[in-house]
C-alpha cells in the first residue's frame, strides 16, 4: 500500500473550513534544540494554525533535545540522531509526515512522538543498540519495519485516542443540505 499521492502536497498547503494556510518552510536538513526553541516561539496563529514546519528538500535530521509542537512535514528521511527529542503535534494534526524512512540513527537515540506518525517507507532501526522511541497516537508505515530487533532497541507504540484524528486533507468538504425549521422575517 503507497502512501496517498496527495498527501505530501496537501500538508505544504492546506485548507480548513474554507481557510488557506501554508507550511513554514525549514531551510536546513539539520534541526538542533535552538533550532526547535525559535519555531516554538514564532506565532503562526493566524497562517499555519498546525504548526507544519516543511523541510525545504531532502532529509532532516533530528538531533538532541529537540522540542518541537507541530508537524514536521519532509520529502525524504526523518532521521533521529540524538536524544531526548520530542515531538507534539497540534491537535487534529500528525507530528511526522514524510516520504520516505523514520530512522533511528545511531545508538543509545531516544525520541517521544506525541501524534500520529505517516512515513511513506518504513520504519528503519539501523541496527542501532540500546535506541528507544515511543510513539502516543497511529503510526502508518508503507512497507513496515527494519532492523529493530537488535540489543535494547524498543519501539513502543501507545494508544492516544485524542491523538487518532486528525484533518482529512485528502478530500474537500462536502456541502450539506441544511433544513430550516422555523423562518421568521422582521
Amino acid at each position: 500500500m503507497a502512501m496517498p499521492a496527495g498527501t505530501f502536497a496537501k500538508y505544504s498547503t492546506y485548507t480548513i473550513h474554507g481557510r488557506v494556510y501554508t507550511a513554514y518552510a525549514f531551510n536546513s536538513n539539520a534541526m538542533k534544540s535552538s533550532d526547535a526553541t525559535a519555531l516554538n516561539a514564532i506565532d503562526m496563529s493566524a497562517t499555519n494554525p498546525g504548526r507544519i514546519i516543511q523541510v525545504k528538500t531532502g532529509a532532516l535530521t533530528l538531533q538532541g533535545n529537540v522540542n518541537l509542537n507541530g508537524t514536521i512535514l519532509c520529502d525524504d528521511q526523518v532521521k533521529i540522531d540524538g536524544s531526548g527529542i520530542q515531538i507534539t503535534a497540534v491537535d487534529g494534526f500528525p507530528a511526522i509526515v514524510c516520504l520516505q524512512d523514520l530512522t533511528l540513527q545511531k545508538d543509545n537515540v531516544g525520541a517521544t512522538i506525541n501524534g500520529a506518525v505517516i512515513c511513506g517507507n518504513q520504519l528503519d532501526g539501523m541496527r542501532s543498540k540500546n535506541a528507544t522511541l515511543t510513539i502516543r497516537g497511529p503510526l502508518i508505515v508503507t512497507n513496515g519495519f527494519n532492523d529493530l530487533h537488535d540489543a535494547g532497541t524498543k519501539v513502543y507504540l501507545y494508544y492516544d485516542l485524542g491523538r487518532t484524528f486528525f484533518w482529512d486533507l485528502e478530500n474537500a468538504p462536502k456541502e450539506e443540505p441544511i433544513t430550516y425549521l422555523s423562518w421568521k422575517e422582521s
